[in-house]
């Protein structure tokens, strides 16, 4: 054998172990993509259960901070989430929305037929908006669970 032949085969070595860190740096770069990915996701994920546990708390009386926290979140359950995903949550928020809206607007209804009947418009919308968080939290937690990523 010659020195161009073992120049050759070494240059054929060298460049089958580049091409096997390549993969591994490749496989390694999509781990950390899937789990960058899955931290945005459980934020989100932690938000809807904070805004069901303030809904559940507070009751109709939700605080207004509160709720735009939340939406921060809903935003961007867009871009980490499907779109059936994120449109459950903005009509979670939607729905949270007008009952802080309702819920305003108690104490300037003098009427007590007309008071009461606001009242229990906005109860029952509290508790179907309840009822829609733990829906969408049984719909995110399966993607939640890690290397399930889709």
């Amino acid at each position: 054998m010659s020195t161009a032949d073992l120049i050759a085969i070494g240059a054929m070595l060298l460049a089958g172990l580049s091409a096997l860190y390549a993969r591994q740096a490749v496989n390694a770069a999509k781990r950390t993509n899937e789990i960058s990915i899955h931290n945005e996701r459980l934020m989100i994920y932690k938000d809807l259960l904070n805004h069901r546990a303030i809904l559940t708390q507070k009751g109709p009386r939700y605080p207004e901070e509160a709720l735009w926290r939340f939406y921060d979140a809903v935003q961007l359950s867009e871009f980490y989430y499907g779109t059936n995903e994120y449109e459950k949550l903005k009509k979670i928020f939607d729905d949270s929305s007008e009952i802080k809206n309702l819920s305003d607007k108690w104490d300037l209804v003098a009427e007590k037929d007309k008071k009461q009947a606001l009242i229990e418009e906005t109860q029952k919308l509290h508790r179907a908006t309840r009822e829609h968080c733990t829906e969408i939290i049984e719909v995110l937690k399966p993607k939640l669970r890690i290397g399930n990523l889709d």
